[in-house]
């Protein structure tokens, strides 16, 4: 025989026979509370904004320097700004403070640069010693914060007044350099003159203190061209010179002598008529060497010319 249990109903904290109404008030509170939470939210915002924007404000006024333009950090100091709005308004200090100290480290510098021209150390010295005097007036007044944003400026307005100092001291040393070097090419060319036997030995000299002007950028073509045919007359011109002084005023024998410089088959009448004029102090060897000068310092034709007319007329040269 089979038995029948009764199964028992579970209620699950639901009264029995009671239906659910939404009467809407509990969305109306979640609603009010979400409106209420915006509005924080704006009224937060628009006074951080405004928070914020007076304190920007009260970092472009307030001031930086004195009635005699000097740096003054006093009110900075003591010049307390909101929470929300410090890092703006310090940030347009910051700017300040740069702007202020380049323009002043520019005229202190640009009087330095002209009272050292040529001396960088010196200069160098004096400006950072004026760029330290800014870092520890910030530093004493626990505004080292400020300090980052013109550092940097004020060290690359130095470095470039103390680069332009030494690239003109250079210059000046290789223009004072230059200058010895062209004395040093006249007086070779005066002592040719003078002495011209020593011709072999100055030309070294000579051509080294070409070279140098030339590679330094301080003789160009022509110009070292026109030093050379100095040279070269130098030379032809003194040592007609040695030979015409000898001849004791023969006119004759002068053209004698001419001829000779210009002619490398000259006949040796013409060698002998000089030589007597000197009275034999000329000798035939020595006139040989004189006729193959032009040839042994590769003297052109107008080098030549020149020689011949100085020793057609002496007073021209």
């Amino acid at each position: 025989m089979a038995f029948i249990k009764s199964k028992r109903t579970t209620y699950r904290n639901q009264p029995v026979g009671v239906v659910p109404v939404n009467t809407g008030a509990e969305e109306a509170a979640v609603q009010s509370a979400k409106l209420f939470a915006a509005g924080q939210k704006i009224a937060w915002e628009e006074a951080k904004a405004d928070a914020i924007e007076r304190d920007i404000n009260t970092a472009k006024t307030l001031p930086i320097e004195d009635k005699h333009g000097n740096l003054s950090l006093e009110k900075v100091q003591t010049t307390d700004f909101t929470a929300v709005g410090e890092k703006s308004a310090k940030a347009v200090l910051a700017q300040r403070f740069s702007g202020l100290l380049n323009n002043k480290v520019t005229k202190e510098f640009g009087e330095l640069h002209a009272q050292n021209p040529f001396n960088k150390e010196r200069f160098d010295g004096e400006a950072q010693g004026t760029i330290d005097g800014f870092v520890d007036a910030f530093k004493k007044n626990g505004l080292d914060e400020y300090i980052p944003e013109f550092l940097q400026k004020v060290t690359n307005k130095k470095i470039l007044h103390s680069n332009k100092i030494l690239n003109d001291t250079i210059k000046k040393e290789k223009d004072e350099a230059a200058s010895l070097q062209f004395d040093a090419i006249k007086e070779f060319t005066n002592v040719n003159r003078l002495y011209p036997e020593e011709y072999e030995f100055i030309k070294p000299e000579f051509d080294k203190a070409i070279e140098n002007l030339e590679s330094n950028g301080y003789l160009k073509s022509p110009a070292k061209q026109a030093l050379y045919e100095e040279l070269r007359r130098a030379v032809l011109v003194g040592t007609s010179n040695k030979i015409l002084d000898r001849l004791n005023g023969n006119d004759l024998a002068a053209k004698d002598l001419e001829e000779i410089s210009q002619n490398q088959k000259a006949s040796p009448d013409y060698f002998a008529r000089v030589i007597r004029a000197s009275k034999g102090t000329v000798t035939m060897k020595e006139l040989k060497e004189f006729q193959k000068l032009s040839t042994s310092i590769e003297a052109n034709r107008t080098d030549i010319n020149v020689m011949t007319q100085h020793i057609s007329n002496p007073e021209i040269i």
